[in-house]
């Protein structure tokens, strides 16, 4: 197989342009993309939950619950304040993406507040996949 995996695909299409087929492109000046996501959870003895990425998000909650989360009201999606995407990009065939929204400051002072005071973790943590 000449390209054993697939970094990135998405499109999107108006119905006028439903008359023709997408073109994909293999652009590889695009580095690769872990497919596996880390995450270290934190659960304190008061039930306070923090969760860091190794990107340095931080989100800390009681039962880890998100304000922002997406719900189902009577058959309608609801959606919190918090922005829908971290960065929105255009790829090309070739060369780095052209970055059109950068969402990262936003969501980072949106969710990185400090560890609680007197959290203690009890020195366990764990991760999951």
């Amino acid at each position: 197989m000449r390209n054993p995996y697939l970094t990135r695909l998405y499109t999107t299409m108006s119905p006028s342009e439903m008359s023709a087929d997408p073109i994909f492109e293999f652009n590889r000046d695009l580095e690769d993309v872990d497919s596996l996501r880390r995450a270290t959870r934190y659960i304190g003895c008061s039930g306070d939950v923090t969760i860091e990425t190794p990107v340095g998000a931080r989100y800390n909650g009681t039962n880890a619950s998100n304000p922002d989360a997406i719900v189902r009201q009577n058959g309608e999606t609801v959606r919190g304040d918090g922005p829908a995407a971290l960065r929105i990009e255009r790829v090309m065939a070739a060369g780095q993406p052209e970055t059109i929204v950068d969402n990262t400051a936003l969501i980072l002072a949106r969710y990185n507040t400090p560890l609680p005071s007197g959290f203690d973790d009890g020195g366990a943590e764990g991760e999951g996949e």
